[in-house]
C-alpha cells in the first residue's frame, strides 16, 4: 500500500491515514463483505431498458426548452443543459450495487463510472455528487465511518 502526498494517491493506492484508521478500528465491527449484502451486482441491480422506457413515456413531457441540449428522449449517458452560449452543464447520476467486498476499490469503480458518463458526453468534470445506500437493520453505523 503506498504512501498518500498532500490528499492525492496515486495508481490506484489506498492512502495511508484510511490503512491506519482501518488499524485503529480493529476492535470495531468486522469486515463487511460488501457483495454479501446484495442480490444482485453491479448494474443488474437496476430495473431493464424496455422498462425502464415504459416508464418514461407514462411521465408528463417537460415543455420545450431550447438550453436543453441532451434530455431523456435520447437515452445518453448524461443530460446536457446550455448555461450560456459558450458553456453548457453536463450532468448524470448514478446507481449500482457493490461489485467487489472492499469499500474503497468500490468507491474507485463508482467514481471512475460516474466520470466517464461525463466523459462520454464530451464534457469535463469539476464537481461531483454521491449517492449512497446503507443497509440500516443488518449494520451499525459505526461501519460508515
Amino acid at each position: 500500500m503506498g504512501e498518500t502526498t498532500a490528499g492525492n494517491t496515486t495508481g490506484g493506492e489506498r492512502p495511508a491515514e484510511n490503512e491506519a484508521a482501518r488499524s485503529a478500528a480493529s476492535d470495531g465491527p468486522a469486515f463487511v463483505k460488501l457483495t454479501s449484502l446484495t442480490t444482485k451486482g453491479g448494474c443488474g441491480c437496476k430495473i431493464g431498458p424496455a422498462d425502464l422506457s415504459r416508464i418514461m413515456r407514462s411521465l408528463p413531457p417537460a415543455g420545450p426548452n431550447p438550453d436543453l441540449l441532451v434530455g431523456t428522449d435520447t437515452s445518453d449517458d448524461a443530460g446536457v443543459y446550455r448555461i450560456r452560449d459558450d458553456l453548457a452543464l453536463v450532468q448524470t447520476v448514478d446507481f449500482f450495487t457493490p461489485i467487489v467486498d472492499d469499500p474503497y476499490a468500490f468507491g474507485q469503480i463508482a467514481a471512475a463510472n460516474a466520470l466517464s458518463d461525463v466523459y462520454a458526453m464530451g464534457g469535463r468534470p469539476v464537481c461531483a455528487r454521491n449517492i449512497g445506500g446503507f443497509p440500516v437493520k443488518k449494520l451499525p453505523p459505526q461501519v460508515l465511518a
